[in-house]
């Protein structure tokens, strides 16, 4: 084998690499400029007024978020955590407009401001939670039905290179909006092992579980902070939940009491 091969390829990757910062850099700043010459617009379609809740959504939007039923998940979603379950699974609006275009300019168009409306109907769906598990215990529907706000909120995290690439982590800024809406801290207990190909590109269920399969861990330090909590698992849109299982499954191997994931939203 020609020993310069490997070694004349190297500087195409480094390109491609450099053009992706590039790409993600002018990303960033595009939204960031978006959203101060264009306060007022519509975060999903851009119309030029805004409602007041959620906040940034224009009042045609606001009325069009597809909320879904409490306690309901997408059909595929593995809930086995190991031998355990989530506590609880609310996942607040289904994955169509104008969901999707919001959650499309959070991770890809470096518009930070679209995890407020996220984040707030994601808050809305868990304070539902909470009354209708109430009103079910009043009713004598017992234990099965509680449900309670988690003690802290966990985001998903994003491997390191795609978050370079990208110019940041949609993550933070959702789960940084969700803290401020339910009073809960926020703990970013864990790390990607390695990183893991787009869930989308999967063939099958089994392919998504066996793809992220202890692709995450508790960082140093953090068994102490997730020992005997409730914690709330934070992510933007769960289609088949093997991610979040998967991210479950690290934190109650660190000791976690329950685990309940809290998603913006869902397929179906």
């Amino acid at each position: 084998m020609d020993p310069t091969h490997g070694r004349a390829h190297a500087p195409r990757r480094w390109q491609a690499r450099a053009r992706a910062l590039v790409e993600a850099a002018l990303r960033a700043f595009c939204g960031e400029a978006r959203a101060l010459l264009f306060p007022q617009g519509c975060l999903a379609c851009d119309a030029p007024a805004a409602a007041a809740w959620p906040s940034g959504l224009c009042g045609g939007c606001g009325a069009a978020l597809p909320w879904r039923p409490i306690g309901s998940a997408p059909a595929e979603a593995p809930l086995e955590v190991g031998r355990r379950r989530f506590a609880a699974v609310v996942v607040a609006l289904r994955y169509q407009p104008p969901v999707d275009e919001l959650v499309l300019r959070l991770k890809y168009g470096g518009l930070a401001v679209a995890a407020r409306p996220l984040a707030q109907a994601l808050a809305a769906a868990v304070e539902r939670a909470e009354q209708q598990a109430q009103q079910a215990i009043a009713a004598g529907a017992g234990e099965g039905a509680s449900f309670a706000r988690p003690d802290l909120l966990v985001p998903i995290p994003m491997h390191p290179w795609k978050r370079l690439v990208r110019g940041g982590d949609h993550a933070d800024e959702l789960v940084e909006e969700l803290s401020a809406c339910l009073g809960r801290p926020v703990e970013r207990l864990l790390k990607r092992r390695r990183a893991t190909v787009a869930q989308g590109g999967a063939r099958s269920l089994r392919e998504r579980i066996e793809q992220v399969h202890r692709a995450f861990a508790v960082r140093a330090g953090g068994a102490a902070r997730a020992r005997g909590r409730h914690i709330g698992l934070v992510d933007d849109v769960v289609t088949s939940g093997a991610t979040a299982a998967a991210a479950a499954f690290a934190l109650h191997r660190a000791g976690a009491a329950t685990v309940s994931l809290l998603a913006v939203a869902g397929n179906g």
